[in-house]
């Protein structure tokens, strides 16, 4: 008793080629420019980050001076400071030292590329009104 023989049914679906819609100079135009837009926003949001960065670390900059003048006057004890460090979450005054440094470095940095990226700006403005 053999099985019978299973024959395959092949189907022929139907095939329309996709042809890419042909862009006008307009559209090409158009889509050039919210690309450019779109470009221009993030650039801005990128720098109001980095402006809002900076503000933030300009204000825990001055917390971390106004502890450490209070500390040199005398207007809080080594054992208060110490636990003001402590509760900030730094390990010991130098931790809080290293951490003042390299805030300060951060801020100078940032102000530094600031002012260079303005100067590019402003020069490559000038050019462009001179040409």
């Amino acid at each position: 008793c053999r099985s019978p023989v299973v024959k395959p049914v092949y189907l022929q679906l139907p095939f329309t080629e996709h042809k890419p819609k042909e862009e006008t100079q307009e559209e090409k135009t158009r889509k050039e420019q919210r690309r450019k837009d779109h470009a221009e926003r993030l650039r801005l949001l990128a720098a109001k980050r980095r402006e809002d960065k900076l503000v933030e670390r300009k204000e825990t900059l001055a917390g971390y001076d106004l502890l450490l003048f209070q500390l040199d006057h005398g207007q809080i004890s080594e054992e208060q400071f110490l636990k003001v460090l402590h509760d900030g979450g730094f390990e010991d005054k130098q931790d809080f030292q290293n951490h003042h440094k390299q805030l300060r470095k951060k801020i100078a940095d940032t102000l530094a590329r600031m002012r260079a990226k303005m100067d590019v700006e402003t020069s490559s403005a000038a050019g462009g009104d001179a040409s």
